[in-house]
């Protein structure tokens, strides 16, 4: 990524910290090689990526061919398949830079007189949030 510029991410919520891409192909004489950002390869942990592939106007029988590999994946339809079948796919990750999770944590005593309470590293619980409110009103 250039100097010039900054990645910026939003969050989409899960029991790990991830990533997602997504985009649409098509097939050429069967086959289609997805080229993802060039800054995949670093943020996302190789054992933990998934690729989904839903075919886009009719129906053909997609595979991976195999793991992501230097930013790229290959997808194929079987001789019954479109050669040249448009198709939605996304790609998901487990972020490489982050410690992972611990989705299921004890809950923090909130009667504390801090303003808020670490839930992990960098997460904070603040008291007057609906989550923790509601709990204490039940």
């Amino acid at each position: 990524m250039p100097t010039t510029h900054v990645l910026i991410h939003s969050a989409v919520e899960g029991p790990e910290a991830a990533v997602y891409y997504r985009g649409v192909a098509e097939l050429a004489s069967g086959e289609a090689v997805v080229t993802l950002p060039p800054y995949f390869e670093a943020r996302v942990r190789p054992e933990d990526r998934t690729v989904q592939l839903t075919p886009v106007a009719g129906w053909s029988p997609l595979y991976v061919v195999s793991d992501i590999a230097n930013g790229q994946f290959t997808v194929r339809t079987t001789r019954q398949g479109n050669a040249s079948q448009r198709f939605y796919w996304e790609v998901k990750g487990v972020r490489s830079d982050l410690l992972p999770l611990t989705a299921e944590a004890p809950r923090p005593d909130t009667s504390l007189t801090s303003r808020s309470t670490p839930l992990g590293p960098g997460l904070r619980l603040t008291p007057g949030h609906p989550s923790v409110e509601g709990e204490r009103r039940q």
